[in-house]
């Protein structure tokens, strides 16, 4: 048995010209072998099941987002306070909601009551390609009336006027940059092709909806890629809710195989 450490022992050491031969058998120097036998083996490093934080791709996304998203909001919220010249500003709320009677019928010089206002193609483009937002937030109004943001935002400035839009649309730009830096930054899952993960589908068919709903003449046709960006959202919606589940069921059967 000595004999035979010993052999293994040279031929292990003579690889690298040291030429010793080993000493007296014995625990200690069992070890020792074991020690050097590991030393040599190939390591391989420990990798994480979970992926780190993408900062870049994140940050990337959430800038395309904005600015898919906003430019549309800004300019509805421009064009309603000069086509309204702020009267709804100015006016007190009693005057503005009912300023006069004719044959018992109150009528309301609040343009957004009476006027139908409507939405662009691009604010319907960026409702689709931030979805979450949407839902959590209503979107956007320019009277702050038919949104949940909005009407916190007016509750909380004192008023439907100027600067409680502003308020709505910078509450917006923060919720779709937070939004797309966490989906952007934290991907579910890495395929092969970069136009299967939900982040990039979403960002690639809100850019061409945009650009469609901009163009007078395709203006119509924006709403396909619009819808396409909608249903990756339920696409990414849905592995959120499988891979803690897959996750779960792997560490169960794991578990299991352990005990057994």
């Amino acid at each position: 048995m000595c004999s035979a450490s010993r052999i293994l022992v040279q031929s292990g050491l003579e690889g690298k010209g040291t030429g010793r031969r080993a000493g007296v058998c014995g625990p200690h120097r069992f070890s020792r072998i074991n020690a050097k036998v590991h030393s040599q083996l190939p390591t391989r490093p420990a990798q994480s099941t979970l992926a780190p934080m993408n900062w870049h791709r994140g940050l990337l996304l959430a800038g395309i987002n904005v600015a898919i998203a906003m430019p549309g909001v800004v300019r509805e919220s421009m064009q309603f306070w000069q086509n309204t010249a702020g009267s709804v500003a100015r006016a007190s709320p009693s005057r503005v909601e009912y300023v006069m009677f004719q044959e018992g019928v109150p009528i309301s010089l609040d343009p957004c009551n009476w006027s139908d206002l409507g939405h662009s193609r691009l604010i319907e483009v960026g409702g689709f390609a931030n979805l979450p937002t949407a839902l959590l937030t209503g979107w956007h109004d320019p009277c702050l009336t038919q949104t949940r943001l909005g009407r916190l935002s007016a509750r909380v400035v004192g008023g439907r006027n100027h600067s409680a839009e502003v308020l709505d649309c910078l509450c917006l730009a923060i919720l779709i940059s937070t939004q797309w830096l966490l989906v952007g930054g934290l991907p579910i899952i890495q395929p092969k092709r970069w136009w299967l993960e939900p982040g990039a589908l979403i960002t690639a068919s809100a850019a061409i909806a945009a650009a469609l709903a901009i163009i007078p003449i395709t203006q119509s046709l924006a709403r396909i890629p619009a819808l396409f960006a909608g249903l990756a959202w339920l696409w990414y919606l849905a592995l959120l809710l499988w891979v803690p589940v897959h996750l779960a069921w792997q560490s169960t059967l794991h578990g299991l195989r352990r005990l057994s």
